[in-house]
């Protein structure tokens, strides 16, 4: 399968960044679990092509890893880009809600926080727009 084609199939089902994907991709190659080769498929237009050695052992393989994983190895994806707010308040040992409390207060930057767009502005047509409604 071609590299772009995969991470876009990736993307729309998983609303994961590219950055995430390439993440996650990069991993599964070093454990072996995929091959990426460059393919000239015409002149001058070279593609990365994904494979899978060993189709036939794939599932089993991924099982395996899975059984030996342990959370002293870190996340499958530890070194991506983003973290949600539970997670990075284990990170500063304290309570979510306690790291809320200090993002209200400014005590962290705003502009280290991101929403996922989707859910946020459902959420926000559901809760601030009934609000406004209401004040008008």
């Amino acid at each position: 399968m071609i590299y772009m084609e995969a991470c876009q199939v990736i993307k729309e089902t998983l609303s994961l960044t590219q950055v995430e994907i390439d993440g996650v991709m990069q991993y599964l190659l070093e454990l072996g679990l995929i091959e990426v080769e460059q393919v000239k498929i015409a002149p001058r237009i070279i593609k990365k092509v994904i494979s899978i050695p060993e189709t036939d052992k794939f599932l089993e393989r991924i099982q395996e890893y899975a059984k030996e994983w342990n959370p002293e190895k870190g996340a499958f994806i530890q070194d991506l880009e983003f973290i949600d707010l539970n997670d990075f308040s284990k990170v500063c040992g304290i309570a979510t809600d306690d790291f809320i409390q200090k993002c209200a207060a400014k005590e962290f930057p705003a502009d280290l926080l991101y929403l996922h767009k989707a859910g946020a502005i459902a959420w926000a047509d559901e809760h601030v727009g009934s609000k406004n409604t209401e004040e008008s």
